[in-house]
């Protein structure tokens, strides 16, 4: 009865002493997108894209806009009418397959940029858990409550601007 005891204990010991060891990180990574130099670029990076396409539809509307007032005026004949009419719609197709390629093609750059950054911020999270003693470092969009205390955005955010600035 003793030794079963004494090895609940221990084992229970142990469990403690494990679970004491084990110090858990959090991260904000919007924050660090939004706030670190490296993440502005890339935000600007995706933002002047997403404005040259919005651009670019925006133009393609107003000309469509202007075939349909042309469209709409009774001093047309027939023939021309007809004309304008496939017009206007090679232009509405036109605008789709450059919606969807537009979209497509965001799509695929925000995807490898992305890839990049986080090659990039990655490093950093690692190098700012080893020195902080972190063993796990989660990202707080996954976790339902954490102490403010372990929360290593801040420091995440510094040590990426000080490795960005170097690289540019």
């Amino acid at each position: 009865m003793k030794k079963v005891l004494s090895m609940v204990i221990i084992l229970v010991v142990l469990t403690v002493f494990t679970y004491a060891e084990t110090k858990i990180g959090i991260v904000n990574s919007q924050l660090v997108l939004k706030n670190s130099v490296g993440g502005k670029a890339f935000m600007a990076k995706m933002g002047a894209i997403d404005k040259k396409m919005t651009g670019q539809m925006q133009n393609m509307s107003k000309e469509m806009k202007k075939l349909e007032k042309e469209l709409a005026s009774p001093a047309l004949n027939a023939t021309s009418r007809e004309k304008k009419a496939e017009a206007l719609r090679n232009k509405q197709t036109a605008a789709k397959r450059f919606y969807e390629d537009s979209k497509r093609n965001f799509q695929a750059k925000y995807q490898k940029e992305m890839q990049l950054l986080l090659k990039e911020i990655m490093p950093v999270i690692q190098n700012v858990g080893k020195s902080k003693g972190f063993t796990i470092i989660m990202e707080m969009q996954n976790v339902a409550y954490f102490d403010k205390s372990v929360e290593v955005t801040a420091d995440v955010i510094k040590a990426y601007d000080a490795v960005y600035k170097k690289k540019k």
